[in-house]
């Protein structure tokens, strides 16, 4: 039975109900790469991490998170280290490298004294930044996947947080993003041996649909990593509070989707939580539930742990308050683009709405859009900075 983990990545026998995802992944993965969709918090690098945890014969998953690098030289350098150092694939990846004649061997020669392997790997990634010349990445990482075409297994790349990287570089940089995009596809379809897998809580789509780029992505499979169903979040909050030892009128798992609305697990094992401290040493009863979801997870005790869906917006810049607007008014009611232009004036409200998208904020149904999350609706209501 799964435990009640709030915050970290769950694994093994604690990632519950993500079975069919995790199978659906590697059907997608036997045709090509794949571009897993879904907000923060709604169980995608847990679903990643699971395809490392439990290969299929003849595969070999390799995880990168990539969210905090800046270019494409830094991203290029992480995934070089991180397969030099690759406790299988290390060994045999240097000495071929090595007996190339290309940049990459001249790299990889800079790592004799260094061993394969995790614990090497800070290590080696700051020499493999000395060796490499300068906007040397197309040149290395063509070399560095050509690598891979004698691997014996097939290799998957997982590169999660990818569309926050990307963000970040077409924010600084809009032609060099480009650029990136579009050498990146060429890999991708050039390797039969490798696969890529990219994810993230930011939705590049609709950015790239207002660049006009969407074809930098057009070879990638989407998947969507969706909240539970009703009769999988009831199952699961009943298992959890087994495995807990908490007692429960039979109300309970009921009272807590209902209060969470939208049953992503993290929104769940947030309430679970509280629930666990208002329960302790007796019965929990649906009236317990609710005052908990009421109190404290819409509450001040839980405001820090939401808080990063409100901070994220100063990286708005000048549509910060835009954004923050529009937010406010959908927190009242769903709108649609004529409604919320009323309150947003000098900025160009698509390009607000784009973004907000792209982040989870909210989703659009026909014309008419109303925010992604029951409880981030809830919690935007009693907690945002809504401008004067």
């Amino acid at each position: 039975m799964p435990r009640n983990i709030v915050g970290p990545l769950v694994r093994g026998k604690d990632l519950y109900g993500r079975e069919g995802d995790v199978a659906y992944a590697w059907r997608l993965l036997e045709r090509g790469s794949i571009l897993i969709a879904a907000p923060r918090r709604h169980g995608k690098s847990s679903v990643m991490s699971a395809l490392v945890d439990a290969p299929l014969p003849g595969w070999r998953p390799i995880l990168v998170d990539v969210e905090s690098e800046t270019s494409p030289q830094e991203l290029v350098t992480r995934l070089t280290a991180e397969l030099l150092q690759h406790e299988q694939l290390g060994g045999p990846l240097r000495q071929a490298a090595k007996r190339s004649a290309g940049m990459l061997g001249r790299m990889a020669a800079r790592l004799e004294e260094v061993s394969v392997g995790v614990g090497g790997l800070g290590e080696a990634r700051l020499r493999l930044r000395e060796a490499a010349p300068p906007d040397s990445w197309q040149a290395i990482g063509e070399q560095l996947f050509n690598s891979l075409a004698d691997a014996s297994d097939q290799v998957v790349l997982i590169l999660d947080g990818f569309p926050i990287y990307l963000s970040s570089l077409l924010e600084a940089d809009e032609a060099r993003g480009v650029a990136f995009l579009r050498w990146f596809r060429s890999q991708r379809n050039r390797v039969e041996r490798l696969r890529f897998v990219v994810g993230g809580s930011v939705n590049i789509e609709p950015t790239l649909e207002l660049l006009g780029q969407t074809t930098t992505i057009n070879d990638l499979q989407r998947m969507r990593i969706e909240p539970f169903s009703s009769a999988i979040g009831v199952a699961f909050v009943r298992e959890v509070l087994s495995a807990e030892g908490i007692e429960y009128e039979p109300e309970v798992p009921d009272r807590v989707c209902m209060s969470v609305g939208t049953l992503v697990p993290f929104f769940l094992q947030v309430l679970i939580g509280e629930v666990l401290v208002a329960g302790r040493g007796r019965r929990v009863t649906a009236a317990d539930v609710s005052e908990a979801y009421e109190r404290r997870v819409l509450g001040p005790d839980n405001r820090a742990r939401f808080a990063h869906y409100e901070s994220r917006l100063r990286g708005y810049g000048v549509d910060e308050d835009a954004a923050r607007r529009v937010l406010a008014n959908l927190a009242q009611q769903p709108a649609d683009e004529a409604m919320l232009s009323a309150a947003v004036r000098h900025v160009d409200l698509r390009r607000v709405l784009a973004r907000l998208e792209s982040d989870y904020y909210t989703v659009r149904n026909g014309h008419v859009w109303s925010f992604h999350s029951v409880l981030l609706r809830e919690w935007w209501l009693r907690n945002a900075r809504i401008p004067s």
